[in-house]
């Protein structure tokens, strides 16, 4: 009888100890874990941006660490001191959207008990308008310049007049060509304006226009002033530029 008592009363202190170890050691994982993020990565609808994100943690490992956010689940097997990770998004149209808020979980190492944290980074993503609409020979026809002293196209080169960009042929083929004129048409030298107003169709359908449009410029490295209605004439010359009206378009 003293005996079953003795192992009772052992397996109790044991099992316990067991449970305060672990309870320790989960809550030590978690919380000397360090999370920032590094990169927000923008996207054309209908594609999901996403987002990297650096953990870092000092002269440990940390073992099946889970991370939850927008309804989605992420398992790393193995963390050591820092560790890059994209994070992919579910969303597909097109806007601002803050960065989700994310559950950092783990119950090693031996899942008797599960320690988390919250993490709410700070930060947007974009998803910008369609690029790759389908223009409408409409709205092309509206675009394109006099043809008086047109003489045919030829490919584009950096440095060359945008205004003279032929909008039928990259209708067809998505590469830019420019109007090729005789030579009393080489004084024309007015810059080019992507005007929200000369487009058709809803509001999303004009937007998917004029990002498809400005495309091109972009890939170019082209300068090019967009008119949206209340922000006005904005300038695109650079990335960085380029990214600011898009972001412009995804809030509009």
């Amino acid at each position: 009888m003293n005996y079953q008592n003795n192992l009772l009363l052992f397996s109790s202190y044991f099992f316990c100890l067991l449970q305060l170890l672990t309870f320790f050691k989960t809550f030590q994982n978690i919380n000397s874990l360090r999370a920032e993020i590094l990169n927000c990565e923008p996207s054309f609808s209908p594609n999901s941006p996403r987002f990297l994100v650096r953990f870092t943690i000092k002269n440990k490992t940390i073992n099946q660490l889970k991370l939850k956010y927008d309804n989605q689940e992420v398992m790393i097997s193995s963390l050591s001191e820092e560790t890059s990770l994209w994070l992919e998004t579910q969303w597909h149209l097109r806007g601002r959207y803050e960065l989700p808020r994310i559950t950092l979980e783990t119950s090693f190492p031996l899942g008797l008990v599960r320690a988390w944290c919250y993490w709410q980074p700070t930060g947007y993503l974009y998803i910008y308008p369609n690029n790759h609409y389908r223009i409408e020979n409409e709205m092309i026809e509206r675009m394109v310049s006099d043809d008086r002293d047109y003489q045919g196209p030829q490919p584009m080169k950096p440095g060359e007049n945008p205004s003279r960009i032929s909008w039928k042929h990259f209708a067809k083929s998505g590469e830019l060509f420019i109007k090729n004129f005789a030579p009393v048409s080489d004084s024309i030298n007015a810059e080019t304006i992507l005007s929200y107003q000369d487009l058709f169709g809803t509001k999303e359908e004009k937007l998917a226009q004029l990002s498809t449009l400005l495309f091109p410029y972009y890939e170019s490295k082209l300068p090019i002033k967009v008119n949206l209605p209340n922000l006005g004439l904005m300038h695109c010359t650079d990335n960085k530029t380029y990214h600011q009206v898009w972001e412009k378009m995804s809030e509009y």
